[in-house]
């Protein structure tokens, strides 16, 4: 039985669309992709489909093919269509094409240009070890260009960028590291005109060396300026070094400049540092500065020696800092400086004027074994966690004024949040803790006070716990005027024993012992009478009285010392005082 034309049109549309499914598919799996693009399988497929599609369905539809019947409208319709969707399948692999290789080229180029960078990178690194200065001062402009290339490049990851960037870094801390050329004549080199003292047959070679050591100096300081300049905000740059400073360009990178020997001023101002910055061991023969700084990760000052003055103001420590055994020969100042986490200062010398006034130290407070000379002011600090000074010394410099008293230790005013730990501390003139609020229990076990010319002070301090003074000897004038005990008495012995009692030198006028406290505190001193060589003394009950001078080999201790100190009621203790005050 025949079909129907339209049945049968329907029957050879759906055998011919098998057929050019059929040819695409065995075009994906066969060999015949690598013969033929399927870019041109599909349009073969597409342009023989609608050819088929444009015959066969307006007979399937028996729409007529009469010049006024649908069919012919319909077939105009598929036609177009189909040339249509070959049009934009062919205008869409068109811009494929183009996107490939646009793409391709500019791979090309990214490499041709980081193939650049590192053949630049690579001499530039050579040129550091050339003879002549303006062959590496050259070199080192290439190196800063080349990180600043590397950060402004778009077709890379912030992680690659930095990571590219890191290298060179390293390359410019390496070279500040390396040993100074004729460093060994640098203080012969500094004088005017030191080629008088050489023979005239060595002047030639001296003063070449001697231009060899300043070109060297330059270059290295160039070094130091060109990263400063790009570790803060140049267009933010602060008017003032009191402002906030901004992260500059190569904020992120980490630096390390252990081991230096720098033998020229360094300024570090107003920079900041994001990652860890090493100057650990490294030696600063001139005037170094960080006012105003901040750094965000760890900082490695341990070891160090600073030959001259040092200025870290208003530096902000975001992550703990080490300055431990490091050597401060010049006057040093951390004057309003936050320490945001612990301060490592254990067994650091200061040989002259020392100044944490006003600083804030949120963590620990690491002191140990710490060693001041001169004048040493912690006023208005803060310690908010534990403040450990055990074995620290306070030495006494020589006044050029006469009978002028010189504050080695200066806790005026200071607050102790936790425990102030000052056992076995040396205190050796001026020891100053007026108005000083101990938050938690404070600690002077062992601890001397030295002090001919000065005064050990404690007036108007607060002690909101336990204030411990056992076995302290205090050898000068000492003032506990206006001392409040919130808490607990504070101990100068232990409870009807003379062991581990404090001592009070019987060298000093009676009146220059002090204990009268706050009339509002609510724990007193209790005191007790005592008297050696003569001499009457008011001092904390059960304490002892000795003799600065002759001293017991055999038992180690001062030969000539008191009984302990007597009770005595608090009124005639009053007008005793009174009495030596105002005979």
């Amino acid at each position: 039985m025949l079909l129907e034309p339209p049945m049968r049109a329907w029957l050879l549309l759906g055998v011919c669309t098998v057929l050019v499914s059929g040819f695409l598919l065995y075009a994906y799996r066969s060999d015949l992709k690598l013969k033929v693009p399927l870019f041109y399988c599909w349009i073969g497929a597409i342009a023989v489909w609608g050819g088929i599609l444009a015959f066969l369905l307006p007979i399937a539809l028996d729409s007529g093919f009469g010049k006024d019947d649908d069919g012919r409208v319909l077939r105009q319709l598929i036609l177009y269509t189909t040339g249509g969707v070959l049009g934009v399948i062919t205008i869409g692999e068109t811009h494929r094409k183009n996107n490939q290789e646009k793409e391709k080229n500019e791979n090309d180029h990214t490499r041709q240009v980081y193939a650049e960078r590192r053949s630049r990178y690579t001499k530039a690194v050579e040129q550091l070890a050339n003879d002549k200065a303006s062959v590496r001062l050259g070199g080192i402009y290439t190196l800063v260009g080349l990180v600043d290339e590397w950060l402004a490049d778009g077709t890379l990851n912030p992680e690659k960028r930095q990571k590219e960037g890191q290298v060179i870094i390293n390359n410019l801390c390496s070279h500040v590291r390396s040993p100074f050329p004729h460093a060994e004549l640098r203080e012969l080199f500094e004088k005017n005109n030191p080629e008088e003292s050489i023979p005239e047959e060595d002047r030639d070679e001296f003063l070449k060396k001697q231009a060899q050591f300043r070109e060297e100096q330059n270059i290295r300081h160039t070094i130091l300026t060109e990263t400063t300049n790009r570790l803060s905000n140049q267009n933010e740059k602060p008017e003032n070094e009191e402002k906030i400073p901004q992260k500059g360009l190569w904020s992120d990178f980490s630096y390390n400049f252990s081991g230096t020997h720098f033998l020229y001023n360094v300024d570090f101002r107003n920079i900041v540092v994001n990652s860890r910055i090493n100057f650990s061991h490294s030696i600063f023969e001139q005037v170094i500065s960080f006012h105003n700084s901040i750094f965000e990760g760890e900082v490695f000052f341990n070891g160090s020696k600073f030959e001259k003055t040092s200025s870290f103001i208003n530096v902000t420590f975001k992550q703990i800092s080490f300055f431990h055994e490091a050597e401060f020969k010049g006057g040093v100042n951390f004057k309003e400086s936050k320490f945001n986490d612990s301060a490592i200062f254990h067994d650091t010398v200061f040989g002259s004027t020392t100044s944490f006034a006003s600083t804030r130290f949120k963590e620990k407070a690491d002191f140990k074994g710490v060693s001041f000379t001169g004048h040493a002011s912690f006023s208005r600090a803060t310690f908010k966690n534990e403040a450990i000074f055990t074995d620290a010394t306070f030495k006494k410099i020589i006044s050029s004024v006469v009978n002028s008293p010189i504050a080695t230790a200066d806790f005026n005013g200071a607050t102790f949040g936790n425990t102030a730990d000052f056992r076995d501390a040396y205190f050796e003139g001026f020891a100053n803790f007026s108005e000083a609020t101990f938050g938690d229990n404070v600690n002077f076990i062992s601890a001397t006070f030295k002090i001919f010319d000065g005064f050990a002070d404690f007036t108007d301090a607060t002690f909101n716990k336990s204030a411990n003074f056992l076995s302290s000897t205090f050898i000068g004038p000492t003032g506990f005027y206006g001392a409040r005990f919130i808490n607990k008495e504070p101990n100068f012995t232990l409870q009807e024993s003379s062991f581990l009692a404090a001592r009070f030198s019987c060298s000093v006028p009676p009146e220059s012992y002090i204990f009268n406290v706050s009339p509002h505190s609510p724990c007193k001193i209790k005191l007790g009478e005592s008297e050696l060589n003569g001499k009457k003394f008011i001092i904390p009950e059960g304490t002892i009285l000795f003799e600065p001078g002759p001293w017991g080999s055999e038992n180690q201790d001062y030969k000539n010392m008191s009984n302990p100190a007597v009770s005595i009621n608090t009124q005639s203790t009053i007008l005793q005082k009174i009495n030596l005050l105002f005979p």
